[in-house]
């Protein structure tokens, strides 16, 4: 992509602060399919969905986590994987991130830091913080 053409916005992911507020679905698969088409698609598009969403659970650090789970049970560091997960099932060229670490003890957001560090191999990462460390 070059300097003077526009990301079209289905190639932005974006993370607001306390994104678990805006969790809607009672599972982990129906919070991060919520978008996805609800009529019957075809066995290829299933699949290459299907092929994202694993990924995009394993790339944030949740494939141990059971899908049927409640995704306001989880703690919060999963929360806001959980929420990045949800993004990333988009593919994104970029990933604006709204204060990823608020509200987070310091365990959750040192493995918020670590999994970002690890995105930025293959996602641009935007974020703002009031935190100047």
């Amino acid at each position: 992509m070059g300097p003077s053409e526009v990301l079209a916005p289905e190639r932005v992911g974006i993370v607001f602060q306390f994104p678990e507020r805006y969790f809607l679905s009672d599972t982990i698969l129906e919070e991060v399919t919520f978008g996805w088409p609800r009529q019957k698609a075809d066995i290829a598009l299933r699949e290459h969905l299907r092929l994202k969403l694993q990924k995009a659970i394993n790339s944030v650090g949740l494939s141990a986590i059971s899908l049927d789970k409640d995704p306001q049970s989880l703690s919060g560091g999963f929360k806001r994987r959980l929420a990045l997960a949800i993004q990333l099932v988009q593919t994104p060229d970029l990933l604006l991130l709204d204060e990823p670490l608020a509200g987070l003890d310091w365990k959750a957001r040192a493995d918020v830091v670590n999994l970002l560090k690890d995105l930025k191999k293959d996602h641009t990462i935007l974020f703002v913080s009031h935190d100047l460390r």
